[in-house]
């Protein structure tokens, strides 16, 4: 059974993960490193490029929703992690230029807390003010976390004037938007009207890349430190992904073959064809299925703009070609090119068990490439014209 305990420490964690996310795409420079439990729970370093290195150190600290704020006046929270800054914060002002300290959390602080007096001190007087406060603070603190304060204040007044002069808190998210950082970043994606509806499942796969990056370090015993291009890489990828799902071939019961049947009044040449070579009654109600079908989808995909007409031309060529390269197999291999059974091998050999790309991309479904050679197998004014039976080679439309 998962205790309560158990469940805000696996929720802070997954928290400090969202704001790692959210703090790269939201980050406006390319040479940033992030890190994620390396000297603090997420920190973003950035190389300008003037050679100067500004650094945030984050803290994150995830309230569910039956406790308080996490950095109230006499929290272990609070000193503690002022304890952590200040322990480093020698070695650190030597490393970096422009140094900030975050106090996130999802919790609404309240302006009238020492951590919020703290981040909103820029001001020699505000700055003094609030180490009087702190000090004061220290004073009436009592059990275990007396300690830890009582360490806060054997630092020089010039080193807590620094450090309260350079946190900043980062409440109710910390984001731009006011959003929790998840819906926050999903924003930050700017994802084409075509996608937002698969937003969650692309937040998702990235969340989870970032959980194995992290995982991947840690098992080595090395730092998780990340950088944008790989998501940015990821991110790409997966829209385009979902693009291609949408704008390639669906399923056949989801095209709407089944409304141009009801509509069709015509004799298809592509079926006397197939009449000729003596397929099946069923073989060729089949395949008046699949024309139909490969048609409506060619109708939405040339609506939608995506797939440009040339993609059309190429594919059909590549068809044909696929056509005359098995004919010519067959005669090298000296089988008598008009008789029924070899007649039906070339058809089989050709629309069998193969599925052409169209712009580039893979097809998914059998019948968008059978349909297509239904359609060239009907369109005697075309140069990719084909025939399933040599009585056909040379016929005109009426």
């Amino acid at each position: 059974m998962i205790t309560e305990e158990a469940s805000s420490k696996i929720v802070g964690f997954l928290y400090q993960i969202e704001r790692a996310m959210y703090r790269i795409f939201s980050s406006e420079n390319d040479s940033c490193v992030f890190g994620v439990e390396t000297s603090d729970d997420v920190v973003e370093e950035i190389t300008f490029d003037n050679g100067q290195w500004h650094v945030f150190f984050e803290q994150d600290k995830h309230a569910l929703s039956t406790r308080p704020q996490p950095f109230q006046n006499s929290s272990k929270n609070l000193w503690h992690t002022l304890h952590i800054w200040l322990s480093t914060m020698s070695q650190t002002r030597k490393k970096y230029d422009v140094i900030t300290y975050c106090l996130a959390t999802n919790k609404n602080v309240g302006i009238n807390t020492l951590a919020h007096l703290i981040s909103e001190a820029n001001s020699e007087i505000e700055i003094n003010s609030v180490l009087v406060a702190l000090k004061k603070q220290a004073n009436i603190i009592t059990g275990s976390v007396k300690q830890i304060a009582d360490k806060v204040l054997n630092y020089s007044d010039e080193e807590l004037k620094f450090l309260i002069k350079n946190i900043e808190m980062l409440d109710q998210h910390g984001t731009h938007s006011g959003r929790d950082p998840k819906q926050a970043t999903i924003n930050l994606f700017h994802l084409p009207s075509g996608v937002i509806e698969h937003s969650e499942s692309i937040y998702c796969a990235l969340f989870g890349f970032m959980c194995d990056q992290c995982l991947t370090s840690w098992r080595k015993q090395q730092p998780a430190e990340l950088t944008k291009e790989p998501f940015s890489n990821l991110l790409n990828a997966e829209i385009q992904k979902i693009k291609r799902k949408s704008f390639i071939d669906q399923p056949i019961f989801n095209t709407e073959f089944k409304k141009f049947m009801e509509q069709d009044n015509s004799e298809h040449l592509f079926i006397k064809q197939l009449q000729s070579i003596d397929l099946s009654t069923e073989s060729c109600n089949k395949a008046l299925r699949e024309y139909w079908a490969f048609y409506a989808e060619r109708v939405r995909l040339q609506s939608s703009g995506e797939i440009p007409s040339s993609a059309w031309d190429e594919r059909e060529y590549a068809l044909y070609e696929r056509w005359e390269q098995v004919r010519e197999h067959i005669e090298i291999k000296g089988d008598d090119t008009k008789s029924l059974p070899v007649l039906k091998k070339i058809y089989t050999s050709t629309v069998g068990d193969y599925k052409a790309s169209l712009n580039g991309h893979p097809t998914e479904y059998f019948y968008f490439t059978t349909g297509n050679y239904h359609d060239l197998a009907k369109s005697p004014h075309k140069d990719t014209f084909i025939y399933w039976h040599d009585d056909f080679q040379y016929h005109q439309e009426n």
